[in-house]
C-alpha cells in the first residue's frame, strides 16, 4: 500500500525504504483493534486503541503510527508519543515491544519512541481522572 501511494504520487515523499527492515520477515496487522481491560477506582475500564501498523518480528513488535503533518510541534508530538506509548501498553501482554515509530507522511520525517516506563499506568489514571471529572 505505501509503495503503491509512492509510486502513483499520491504519497509526495518516499518512506518505504526507511521501513524496508521492518517489512522483512515481519507479520503486518493493519489498524489492529487493541482492547485491554483496565481496573481503576473499583471502576471496570476497556482501553482501546488501533495504531497504523503493527509489526511482528518473531515474539517482538513494532509500532507504527503515521501523521500527515510536520513533527516539529513539540506539543503536538508530546501528544503523538503518548498515542504510542498507549498503543505499546496495549500490546505489552502478547510480546516484547521494542520500539514505536511516528512517520510523517508529509516530511518524511521518523521520530523513535521507546516503550512506556513503568510508570505509564499513572499517566492512563491521571487521564481518566480528567475525564471522569468531565463526564461525573
Amino acid at each position: 500500500q505505501l509503495k503503491y501511494l509512492e509510486e502513483s504520487g499520491i504519497l509526495k515523499i518516499k518512506i518505504s525504504d526507511k521501513l524496508e527492515n521492518l517489512f522483512e520477515n515481519s507479520t503486518i496487522f493493519s489498524e489492529w483493534r487493541l482492547v485491554k481491560p483496565f481496573k481503576f477506582k473499583n471502576r471496570n475500564y476497556m482501553l482501546f486503541g488501533i495504531p497504523d501498523k503493527v509489526f511482528k518480528k518473531g515474539e517482538n513488535f513494532y509500532v507504527v503510527d503515521f501523521k500527515h503533518t510536520n513533527l516539529n510541534d513539540k506539543e503536538k508530538l508530546e501528544k503523538y508519543k503518548f498515542q504510542i506509548k498507549f498503543y505499546m501498553f496495549l500490546l505489552k501482554d502478547l510480546g516484547s515491544v521494542i520500539e514505536g515509530l511516528i512517520i510523517s507522511t508529509k516530511t518524511g520525517e521518523i521520530v523513535k519512541v521507546s516503550p512506556p516506563e513503568e510508570n505509564f499506568e499513572k499517566e492512563i489514571k491521571n487521564m481518566i481522572e480528567k475525564y471522569e471529572k468531565v463526564i461525573l
